[in-house]
């Protein structure tokens, strides 16, 4: 998908864009809101919005794409979505905050949701304590975890194919970059909440590991929990108490 934030310091003009709220808009009402929110992030080409989308069909979730979001704008072609194509075309991207009350103003826009199921978002260490602060911890992060060289591939293919207007060489070096950058500023945010899953496997087993961690809440055992080379763990106090009762509960049951 395409990047969602880049560093204060290094935004000039094409960066500064508003995203207006109404100023009688109530986004305290999204502050601790007691629906399930699940999150589902993952390096560029590890298909996040099909999986997405398909885990939300199969538990009654609101779908919400970062990345969708950020391309409306841009398939509009008004002034804000022009400054979007700029930075993306860059490889650059677009203002955590700018995302974040995006995110929010779509949320907002259900009245009584069963859910919701957030993808490709947060995307950074910004983002992910934005969602904490002003709404709330998520109830599971599932990390769509592949290689350097796997996303390289992956996305190979759709640079020669040219699907999307920002998928240039030099673009989709730099989202690949970013991302394995900032994955782990988010887990260690929200690592009592995490589940990684094997993303180099076929789309119905990465489905069925993801559809597992939301049956469980990410509750997974050792045998059932993927540990991906050279990440830091994730091993938080509150996931390994959870893991400890399921495994009691499994004793006495």
């Amino acid at each position: 998908m395409g990047s969602c934030w880049s560093s204060r310091s290094t935004q000039d003009s094409d960066s500064i864009i508003d995203i207006s709220m109404d100023p009688f808009t109530d986004t305290t009402r999204l502050a601790n809101i007691p629906v399930p929110i699940v999150c589902v992030i993952g390096g560029p080409g590890v298909d996040k919005m099909r999986l997405g989308k398909n885990l939300a069909a199969e538990f009654g979730l609101t779908v919400i794409s970062c990345s969708e979001l950020i391309r409306l704008q841009v398939s509009a072609d008004s002034e804000r979505g022009k400054k979007f194509k700029k930075i993306m075309l860059k490889g650059r991207n677009i203002p955590g905050d700018v995302v974040f009350k995006m995110i929010q103003l779509k949320m907002l826009e259900f009245e009584a949701p069963v859910g919701f199921l957030l993808i490709g978002f947060p995307r950074t260490k910004h983002q992910a304590r934005l969602l904490r602060s002003q709404i709330r911890n998520p109830d599971l992060v599932i990390y769509v975890w592949a290689s350097r060289q796997m996303l390289e591939d992956k996305m190979s293919g759709r640079i020669v194919a040219n699907e999307r207007f920002d998928d240039t060489e030099l673009a989709v070096r730099v989202r690949i970059r970013k991302f394995l950058r900032n994955v782990e500023d988010i887990i260690r945010i929200h690592k009592n909440f995490v589940t990684i899953v094997d993303g180099q496997k076929c789309f119905n087993d990465i489905f069925q590991a993801c559809y597992n961690a939301m049956i469980y809440e990410g509750k997974l055992t050792d045998e059932e929990k993927f540990n991906p080379p050279k990440l830091i763990s994730i091993e938080g106090p509150t996931l390994k108490k959870r893991r400890d009762r399921r495994r009691e509960w499994k004793k006495d049951s």
